[in-house]
């Protein structure tokens, strides 16, 4: 699943994207394995508060920017 959380809202990306956690059910969220990332640290926050367990990787490249 690919989340692009810019083009959501004008809230600051980092409380959209823990909101959106949130709002997901905690068997969604326990069944994240694998959180990939720019370099944002608002995000590594906010999944690490919420998907304890993921394993958080960077993405150097994501593909939200691509196309930018």
């Amino acid at each position: 699943m690919i989340l692009d959380v810019w083009t959501w809202s004008k809230a600051a990306p980092e409380q959209v994207f823990k909101q959106w956690l949130q709002d997901q059910s905690e068997t969604f969220r326990r069944g994240v394995q694998v959180v990939a990332r720019d370099g944002f640290t608002g995000f590594k926050t906010a999944a690490a508060e919420a998907l304890p367990q993921a394993t958080e990787v960077m993405d150097p490249y994501p593909r939200s920017s691509a196309g930018r």
